[in-house]
């Protein structure tokens, strides 16, 4: 069974074991040394951070740090393919959530990323297409409006 709850610190410390491949190359290439020390940044510096469970074991942490009326919101996981059907049917939700009080909400993805890209376009994002190189890698920026504000 699926369930969200506010984040833990056994949670990070968990996912930081299990973090998707994927995941966890890009939080080195956003110049972390390992995917705790990246999920212990991402929970101190946001004011919002949930965990989704199946089964009592960790599926992704998620959050928003807001800077003024933009939300820059970030999701780490042990990987969505196994969880998509659930996570669809969240997200909408989660994503309201994360952007209360914000014009608009967004973030920075690798190129590489390529099946988030997709899911980040199917829920409205637009993205800039022109990436700016970081560390050596090609970013992206994304974001969208939020109409709760």
């Amino acid at each position: 069974m699926y369930y969200w709850r506010a984040t833990r610190m056994e949670d990070l410390i968990e996912l930081a074991d299990t973090m998707d491949i994927t995941d966890k190359q890009e939080m080195m290439d956003a110049g972390f040394s390992d995917p705790f020390v990246a999920l212990l940044s991402s929970f101190n510096n946001s004011q919002q951070v949930y965990t989704v469970l199946r089964d009592q074991e960790v599926v992704c942490v998620f959050g928003v740090s807001r800077i003024g009326h933009f939300g820059c919101i970030w999701m780490l996981s042990t990987g969505m393919r196994s969880h998509k059907f659930q996570m669809m049917k969240w997200t909408e939700m989660f994503l309201e959530k994360l952007g209360e009080g914000c014009k608009y909400i967004g973030n920075r993805i690798p190129t590489y990323q390529r099946d988030h890209i997709k899911w980040l376009q199917r829920l409205g994002f637009q993205f800039n297409y022109e990436p700016e190189v970081v560390n050596g890698v090609e970013w992206y920026t994304f974001q969208r409006s939020v109409t709760n504000v």
